[in-house]
């Protein structure tokens, strides 16, 4: 089977109808889970708790900033890798040390998925079908619960 990857030959109207497309996908996500952390009170899953409050005690260890410190927070916990904690950071410094800011550093990787998805399926194929499969991962219902996990 071979599929049209040359998608230099489309036209410059083409080109940006996938890209509004794309970003219409990542709007869609951005502010769906936007909205769910604005309305939602409960934290979902027996295991948010302990994840957020090890992101706070990475944020606390950050505070000073010195080489020993960043290495504590990247070897902070034994088995969870340390990008979950270090990426909440951000959100932290940005929105202040609560729940719902942690939760925007997972949704910023939701959109980093459907990126990628994208990037892979114009790898693939073409744009199209780049486009079709970033939409069918930002709307899968598993990702949508797991982006309201932290």
């Amino acid at each position: 089977m071979a599929f049209d990857n040359h998608s230099s030959a489309r036209s410059p109207m083409y080109r940006r109808t996938v890209w509004w497309g794309l970003l219409l996908v990542l709007l869609f996500n951005l502010v769906g889970n936007g909205y769910w952390i604005r309305t939602n009170q409960v934290i979902i899953g027996h295991d948010a708790g302990g994840h957020l409050e090890r992101s706070l005690e990475v944020a606390n260890l950050l505070t000073r900033s010195t080489p020993q410190t960043f290495f504590q927070a990247l070897t902070y916990h034994h088995y969870r890798p340390p990008l979950l904690y270090l990426s909440t950071q951000p959100f932290y410094g940005l929105l202040g040390r609560s729940f719902d800011s942690a939760q925007w550093g997972i949704i910023a990787w939701l959109l980093v998925i459907v990126l990628l998805t994208f990037a892979y399926g114009r790898a693939l194929a073409n744009e199209r079908v780049g486009l079709l499969a970033a939409a069918l991962v930002g709307l899968l219902p598993m990702i949508l619960a797991m982006s309201r996990l932290y």
